[in-house]
């Protein structure tokens, strides 16, 4: 029983962990359009000429700020659940290898 229980907290711990990378893999290139997405915020500061053009740019540039504040937050949030199934992955594995050792060793 301690050995189908153990090999279950492996299992289980390798497929969480797994889950974790997988999810950090579906991160990375999120965070790099939004990183570009920031780097042409910074690129497009060009002089603007009348008074219409400037407002209906300052609108544009906050909503473009809203939008890339916000993928910030939710890069953040995943981040948080990224290492928390790494975390509870790693935990379980050991946990399950500690019981697989010593069902072993007391025999």
């Amino acid at each position: 029983m301690r050995k189908i229980f153990s090999s279950v907290l492996l299992i289980l711990g390798l497929f969480v962990f797994g889950y974790g990378s997988y999810l950090s893999n579906e991160n990375g290139p999120k965070e790099e359009r939004l990183s570009q997405a920031e780097e042409n915020m910074q690129g497009q500061r060009r002089p603007i000429i009348g008074p219409i053009r400037r407002n209906v740019r300052a609108q544009q540039a906050q909503s473009k700020e809203s939008a890339i504040d916000s993928g910030r937050e939710q890069i953040g949030q995943s981040q948080i659940t990224i290492q928390w199934f790494h975390g509870v992955g790693i935990a379980l594995f050991v946990i399950g290898a500690i019981g697989f050792i010593v069902t072993f060793h007391q025999k």
